[in-house]
């Protein structure tokens, strides 16, 4: 009977020690459900990213959610187990809560790449077993706490590309099993804290793109494990640096500008930029000038080859005009040419006549000259009376004179065509 009994009780604190159990780990996933909104049947350890042990949220790992873009709830502060949070490449924004001081167990926390704004709280140095650190790529402001000395395990802190001001604080040297330290693309000023040098298995330090100035600490040379060191675009005296790199055995890379070099370097581009704008601008302005006159050049030729085509056109009209006149002149001394020979033609016929006469003359007797003299006067006397030396007959252009027993017959070109008589004793028609 005992025995039962026993056994029922044992049943009994089982059943409640699971019912406990199952309360907790649905208390937890209810801060989960009203960070991302599910319902109250969302079932968070059973969801991708959230993992949970013995009824409780240890792990969170949402990452490249470009839609959570809720701030982190200060309810994260009672996720006690939790051991590891990331949250990179999402659209997280507001601050990170106080709260986050209460995970001791955490142990990799990874903020990075979010839209997250405000200082870093202090109490994150309450985080003693914390070995990773990530708080790059956001907009923290402020500068970096001193408590962040008390995180002993830390091994990597990186917070690059934030807006954090103010100096190192020299307590960062009491994280001696750091390994990697960037806090480059900030807005550190101040010096190097020579405690850095008591980071003895520090491997990657970079400080680029802040503004620390001073001398660079020769303790840094104790660091005997560092293989990068990047340093450029700070106010650092420069002469400090070499003696101290000498002691570095293990180094592999190593850079360091100046910053007033840099702002010279950024002159110089913006000299050569210049520069590169004005041949620019020449060569357009020159083209364009260039392609403006020849286009007068063009109107010019054109107005030329008006002219010449204009010239040519006259000239080819005074050309047919010569030829014309030419032409005409040829046709009308072919036609003088033609009378010419048609009076040459006529007057060897007249002279044919004379010799026929004269033939005619000198056989026939004296009374038949006698009676020819009389019936060519007879003839002559059909001309009008007035008639002494000249007359105009059938406009011919002969003249003739006669003698006693002569006749002599002139032919006169450009004269009026006339027959004349002397002595009004023969006529030859």
């Amino acid at each position: 009977m005992k025995i039962i009994i026993l056994a029922i009780n044992l049943l009994f604190v089982l059943k409640h020690t699971l019912a406990q159990n199952n309360d907790s780990a649905s208390g937890e996933c209810q801060y989960i459900r009203n960070w991302l909104g599910y319902g109250e049947s969302y079932d968070c350890c059973s969801a991708y990213g959230i993992t949970c042990e013995n009824n409780h949220i240890t792990k969170i790992q949402i990452e490249n959610n470009e839609g959570l873009t809720k701030p982190i709830p200060p309810e994260i502060g009672n996720l006690k187990y939790l051991t590891d949070i990331w949250l990179d490449h999402n659209n997280i924004t507001g601050s990170i809560p106080s709260e986050i001081g209460n995970l001791v167990n955490l142990q990799d926390l990874s903020f990075g790449a979010n839209q997250m704004t405000g200082e870093i709280p202090p109490e994150i140095g309450n985080l003693k077993n914390l070995t990773k650190l990530k708080l790059y790529n956001n907009q923290f402001t402020g500068s970096i706490p001193s408590e962040i000395g008390k995180l002993s395990n830390l091994q990597e802190l990186i917070m690059h590309n934030n807006q954090l001001s103010g100096s190192i604080p020299s307590e960062i040297g009491d994280l001696t099993g750091l390994k990697e330290l960037n806090l480059n693309y900030n807005q550190l000023s101040g010096s190097i804290p020579s405690e850095i040098g008591q980071l003895v298995n520090l491997e990657k330090l970079n400080l680029r793109n802040n503004e620390l100035s001073g001398s660079f600490p020769p303790e840094i040379g104790n660091i005997s494990s560092l293989q990068h060191l990047e340093l450029e675009y700070n106010e650092l005296n420069i002469d400090s640096i070499p003696s101290v790199i000498k002691k570095l055995p293990n180094l592999v890379e190593y850079n360091y500008t100046p910053q007033n070099e840099n702002k010279s370097s950024s002159k110089i581009i913006l000299i050569i930029v210049a520069i590169v704008v004005v041949l620019l601008i020449s060569i357009v302005s020159v083209m364009f000038f260039k392609k403006r006159n020849n286009g007068k050049i063009n109107e010019n030729n054109r107005a030329t080859d008006d002219v010449v085509i204009n010239i040519s056109s006259n000239r080819d009209t005074s050309n047919s005009s010569q030829q014309l006149q030419n032409q005409q002149s040829q046709s009308l001394q072919q036609k003088i040419e033609n009378q010419e020979q048609q009076l040459h033609q006529q007057l060897h016929e007249i002279q044919q006549m004379k010799h026929q006469l004269q033939n005619e003359g000198s056989s026939s007797s004296s009374s038949n000259r006698m009676t020819k003299e009389q019936e060519a006067l007879q003839q002559t006397q059909i001309l009008p009376a007035d008639i002494n030396s000249s007359s105009s007959l059938n406009n011919s252009a002969i003249h003739m004179n006669t003698t006693e027993n002569s006749y002599e017959c002139m032919y006169h070109p450009s004269a009026p065509a006339a027959i004349d008589f002397n002595d009004g004793k023969s006529l030859i028609s």
